[in-house]
């Protein structure tokens, strides 16, 4: 005799079911003032658009599914499942009566939109009504600094001009019509710094000869810049990616040739130095740690208030970088 009995009828996906009304999920729905959090959600996008075009965000699905990957520290795609498949984050995103769903990629889009410091203004707001409703107690504040470093070369004069030099070289070979002129002249002065980062390297000692070989390279990167630049003003329009990254550079190159000059004078490194020519938002970090003073990349601030509500804060160009300076904010 068979223990298993088939059913007779094929089972239905579709399902009802009743909510619990203390699940934190269901709490938080009704707690959220989620007209103000659409007013701010509109407010960000239509300050970053320039004309208005397709349809309008879900915003109120939208904004329930970034809450929920707060909450739940879940990825894009693992937020795409529980919007789909699991109901108290159905509920959270106002979906319970509809077939509709959010995918991982338009999730993705409206984070992007938002920002980091969209994402803190709602969350900013989330705050607000956990204090008010007595879920976080705001007077036992935690904060810290941490920094990301980047997977980048460490950065000196001599390394971020033959950088500048390369990309130049790669760049421009790939484009024509007026660049096709400066081509011949560009490769004999990509030799020229080749040779001198070279002698740098295995030659000059002390740092007067470095910044005698310094000063040469500087030179000649500058008329470099200069012929590239003169170019780039004249109304020549760079479409293709060769070209964007080229106008790019020189952009960034622009900034940096001042800051450079400054160190080859005096032998001090400029405030808010550019240290990375494709990632020019990256600043050095003075941590102050045994054989590891200094690291390169991005600051970051961490709030933690109460039993669990954390925040965490871009702190862009080195804004409020040392540990009492954020604190004190915080």
């Amino acid at each position: 005799m068979s223990l298993f009995q088939p059913t007779l009828f094929e089972q239905s996906t579709k399902v009802r079911i009743s909510l619990n009304e203390q699940h934190e999920l269901v709490k938080l729905t009704h707690l959220i003032n989620w007209t103000t959090l659409i007013t701010l959600a509109a407010t960000i996008r239509d300050g970053k658009i320039k004309k208005t075009s397709g349809p309008i965000p879900q915003y109120r699905a939208l904004l329930g599914v970034t809450a929920l990957m707060a909450m739940k520290k879940i990825t894009y795609r693992e937020a795409e499942d529980m919007v789909t498949h699991y109901a108290p984050a159905r509920y959270l995103c106002d979906l319970m009566d509809s077939d509709r769903s959010l995918d991982h990629v338009t999730i993705f889009d409206f984070v992007t939109m938002l920002g980091p410091e969209g994402v803190e203004k709602i969350n900013g707001e989330i705050l607000k009504i956990a204090q008010s409703h007595g879920f976080v107690d705001t007077s036992v504040l935690m904060s810290d600094t941490t920094a990301q470093e980047a997977m980048i070369p460490y950065p000196t004069e001599v390394g971020l001009m033959s950088r500048y030099m390369q990309i130049v070289q790669k760049s421009a070979g790939k484009l024509g019509g007026k660049f096709l002129g400066l081509k011949s002249s560009l490769k004999e002065q990509i030799a020229k710094v080749k040779g001198l980062v070279r002698n740098s390297h295995l030659f000059a000692k002390g740092k007067e000869q470095k910044a005698k070989v310094g000063r040469k390279i500087y030179h000649t990167v500058k008329q470099v810049h200069a012929e590239i630049s003169a170019l780039l003003k004249s109304g020549y329009k760079l479409s293709s990616r060769a070209g964007k990254q080229l106008t790019e550079v020189s952009s960034v190159m622009e900034k940096l040739l001042p800051q450079m000059l400054y160190f080859l004078k005096t032998g001090f490194v400029a405030n808010k130095k550019i240290i990375h020519l494709q990632m020019s938002e990256l600043y050095s970090i003075v941590r102050g740690k045994a054989g590891k003073q200094t690291e390169f990349g991005l600051k970051w601030a961490i709030s933690r208030i109460g039993g669990g509500f954390l925040q965490g804060v871009l702190l862009a160009g080195g804004k409020n970088a040392s540990d009492q300076k954020f604190c004190i904010e915080a």
